[in-house]
């Protein structure tokens, strides 16, 4: 028996249909690891000059959204830092807050690739549904496929969509080349079966 259930809407989005407590923790993991690979992302790839600024930028999207949002915070509150654990905690709680709420309220709920969720109800029509013993988000023959460079930067990364693509654990390579081959390496694993 298939573990997770994903369904294509008509709004062109794939989705992991999450009822039970497998996909619901499933996804909190999930979105852990992003958080903890986002925070990792933030400092390491971020120096602090000799007056406490920040320099350099995460190379994840996540990292570069987590930062973006703890930066936002800090401005918000007049804070010049937070703790760790109040850091954490903050990120986390952006995350996971409206998905867990969502579960708890409705019993079932939509979550995209890029973790983003919605009610599980008729506001798009699903079109197709895919039965999988992994959780791993079906992928398109002929998804657009983006290989980018920072200005000034010194690898490339590869995104389907508005997801990254992470392969054998990496997220950016140094050649266009080694990116699209990631790239095909990616949809050879995920791509949806007719």
């Amino acid at each position: 028996m298939n573990k997770y259930t994903f369904v294509k809407k008509d709004n062109g989005g794939w989705y992991l249909v999450v009822k039970d407590l497998l996909s619901f923790t499933a996804v909190i993991e999930w979105k852990g690891n992003l958080l903890a690979y986002g925070w990792m992302d933030i400092k390491t790839e971020t120096e602090v000059d000799e007056n406490g600024h920040r320099w350099g930028h995460p190379v994840t999207s996540y990292g570069n959204t987590l930062q973006q949002l703890l930066e936002m915070e800090l401005f918000k509150t007049g804070k010049q830092a937070m703790p760790l654990v109040e850091c954490i905690n903050f990120l986390a709680e952006k995350m996971n807050g409206a998905f867990t709420r969502l579960y708890e309220e409705d019993g079932s709920v939509l979550v995209n690739t890029a973790g983003g969720c919605m009610p599980d109800d008729d506001t798009f029509r699903t079109v197709q549904t895919v039965q999988s013993d992994e959780f791993v988000f079906p992928k398109e023959k002929g998804a657009e496929v983006r290989i980018i460079k920072w200005p000034n930067g010194d690898h490339y990364y590869a995104k389907i969509g508005s997801e990254d693509v992470v392969v054998d654990g990496k997220q950016c390579w140094k050649t266009k080349k080694a990116a699209q081959a990631a790239t095909d390496k990616y949809f050879a694993i995920y791509t949806v079966r007719d």
